[in-house]
């Protein structure tokens, strides 16, 4: 068997640092906590926690709520309840402006 180099993390991602990156251990409202103690406004606008905020209880619950009956099914296979009643809400809440919609999982959909 071969060796494996070591010099470099098995883990691969794009990054803005060229040097290691800061290891997040835990979060809080719009508050990240780093390794050192560090306390930092996650400004970052990637996910939606940015905005709503890390730890909010009601999303949690919401999220558990909803693993307990499915955790995912392909959209393009099969539908959901939850991605059908945002759709409803998002075109009747736009006062006509919006006729469909359409729920991706990322911005590079």
């Amino acid at each position: 068997m071969g060796s494996i180099s070591t010099s470099e993390p098995a883990l691969f991602y794009q990054s803005a640092y060229t040097t290691k990156h800061p290891t997040v251990v835990s979060a809080s409202g719009l508050y990240l906590t780093l390794e050192n103690g560090q306390k930092v406004l996650d400004a970052t606008s990637g996910a939606a926690v940015s905005g709503i905020g890390h730890g909010n209880k009601r999303v949690k619950e919401a999220i558990v709520a909803q693993l307990d009956k499915v955790e995912y099914a392909h959209p393009g296979y099969f539908q959901n309840t939850p991605s059908n009643e945002l759709a409803d809400f998002l075109v009747q809440t736009t006062q006509g402006k919006l006729s469909r919609a359409c729920l991706l999982g990322s911005g590079e959909s």
